[in-house]
């Protein structure tokens, strides 16, 4: 009993104590500090979509032919191109490399934009323009939870293959496969706005459950 007494009583265990203790305060103040002193900022993009005009299966359909302003086009498409700004926060227009605009190479002649989606609608729709090959965007504020999607008509099969940096935002290839994972992502935080916004996740997965039955093999 003396011996339990002088263990927890001594200067020496408390001592410890009042270490450990300082050591855990100290790296929890890390964490936060490093949390809100590095803003996580991150951007999707990619082609989730083509469609190409004039072949089928079976080869090219002479019949048919497509121009744009008088020209005949040898091979268009239908690209859908999409960026989803993902993160804690904003991607403001200060990450743009010298100020230059981002820089989508699509592989093959962009002869126009047929549309362009906004989601949400309040969120300002950032600066876009054509030139050659590429799509070229801001540099323009892209608020979090920001998703837009291009419609494009290009001349060949398109093949994304470059993208310019923006500083402290981390880039992620958008897949066909990743589509609705990024929607998943984007759903949630739509739930965080209203209470209406908060069914969309569950919608999102019960489309996800649909699917996976799909392509399981039945008994």
């Amino acid at each position: 009993m003396l011996l339990a007494e002088e263990w927890y009583a001594s200067d020496v265990f408390w001592a410890a104590v009042g270490g450990v203790a300082t050591l855990a305060t100290g790296f929890a103040a890390a964490v936060i500090t490093h949390r809100v002193g590095t803003p996580k900022r991150r951007l999707w993009y990619g082609i989730y979509r083509t469609t190409r005009l004039l072949a089928e299966e079976t080869g090219r359909v002479p019949e048919l032919e497509v121009r744009q302003r008088g020209a005949v086009l040898e091979d268009p498409y239908i690209v859908e191109f999409r960026m989803v700004s993902r993160g804690r926060h904003d991607i403001p227009s200060s990450s743009y490399d010298a100020g230059q605009p981002i820089t989508f190479d699509m592989g093959v002649p962009v002869l126009g934009v047929l549309e362009t989606e906004n989601q949400p609608v309040t969120s300002p729709a950032p600066r876009m323009a054509l030139d050659g090959t590429t799509l070229k965007i801001g540099p323009s504020l892209l608020k979090k939870r920001h998703m837009v999607t291009y419609t494009l008509l290009v001349d060949g099969q398109p093949n994304l293959t470059s993208v310019a940096a923006l500083e402290g935002v981390d880039l992620r290839l958008l897949r066909p496969g990743r589509e609705i994972d990024v929607a998943l992502e984007f759903a949630e935080g739509l739930g965080s706005f209203s209470p209406m916004g908060a069914l969309a996740p569950a919608s999102v997965r019960a489309f996800r459950a649909w699917q996976r039955n799909r392509q399981s093999p039945r008994a």
